[in-house]
């Protein structure tokens, strides 16, 4: 039952990484330690579909909880704290590279500048308009679901590069957000919108199992240039957050008493995120050391 709880846990705090534009849910994952059994559940559940479902259901019941119940409060958050709610996530990121670092060999730099130059390159995709999802039999339209669909399925698979972001610069993240409110207020407004949504999920469903075989056999081929890649775009993800954001100059016009009030509010943040994801790793290592114990 802990194992359930735990993994609940990890959905949970993977889904509000998702909603954060510039964060990568794949790199929260990762450090999170439950990158690897992703990819091994979606792999295996031909193979062993009782053996994955335990893993992913859990998993996908606290991502979409965690999509559902944080999607507001965090965007709130993000336009009036954004400094403190992004320390939070930063120190969620020290926290889960500081125990990446310790299982990886550190000496594969190339790939660590690799990594971060990598994700830095989509920081460079021109914006496009939001686009309307009313299913339209078109096919420049179900061309742009099938991109949207091997876009999202690469992203979230992908450490470093924040799928919220890449759905924002290609028109798709706003777009996605009004067709959700058009069919909230009006719920018969679904049936303009059912099936560009049906398109989309089957088309996702295969590409993430095209990917996951993907990103499964670089894991296991090049475990430590892999790692030390994801570490690089870990950093970058740091680097989005906190620099490119301008989140220090955003505060720096308030008065002092204030500045000093959300420096020390943000550093308690960020040792709450730090502490969570070690903690979350401690009981990680715990388990498997209990596992070895037995064999």
């Amino acid at each position: 039952m802990k194992n359930y709880i735990i993994t609940f846990i990890k959905g949970f705090i993977l889904g509000g990484a998702i909603i954060l534009p510039g964060f990568s849910g794949s790199i929260c994952a990762l450090l999170l330690n439950c990158y690897s059994p992703l990819l091994e559940s979606i792999n295996n559940i031909k193979k062993d579909i009782k053996g994955s479902l335990k893993f992913l259901l859990p998993f996908a019941l606290g991502v979409f909880l965690s999509l559902i119940l944080l999607f507001i409060p965090l965007i709130y958050l993000l336009n009036n704290y954004s400094f403190l709610t992004i320390l939070f996530f930063i120190g969620l990121l020290c926290g889960g590279i500081k125990s990446l670092l310790h299982s990886t060999n550190k000496t594969n730099v190339f790939f660590y500048i690799f990594g971060f130059c990598f994700v830095l390159l989509f920081y460079f995709i021109p914006k496009n308009n939001n686009v309307d999802l009313s299913f339209k039999n078109e096919i420049d339209f179900i061309f742009y679901l099938l991109f949207v669909a091997i876009i999202s399925s690469f992203c979230i698979l992908s450490p470093g590069i924040s799928l919220s972001f890449v759905l924002i610069l290609i028109g798709f993240y706003s777009s996605f957000i009004t067709s959700i409110n058009e069919i909230f207020y009006d719920f018969n407004n679904i049936n303009n919108y059912i099936l560009t949504f049906v398109i989309l999920g089957i088309s996702f469903i295969i590409f993430i199992f095209l990917f996951s075989k993907f990103f499964s056999f670089l894991l296991k081929k090049y475990k430590d240039n892999m790692n030390m890649f994801f570490i690089g775009a870990a950093t970058n993800n740091i680097f989005f957050l906190f620099i490119v954001e301008n989140e220090i100059l955003k505060i720096t016009n308030d008065n002092m008493e204030l500045l000093c009030y959300t420096f020390i509010g943000g550093l308690i943040l960020f040792a709450l995120g730090f502490f969570l994801i070690n903690k979350i790793e401690s009981s990680y290592q715990k388990k498997v050391g209990d596992k070895n114990e037995i064999r």
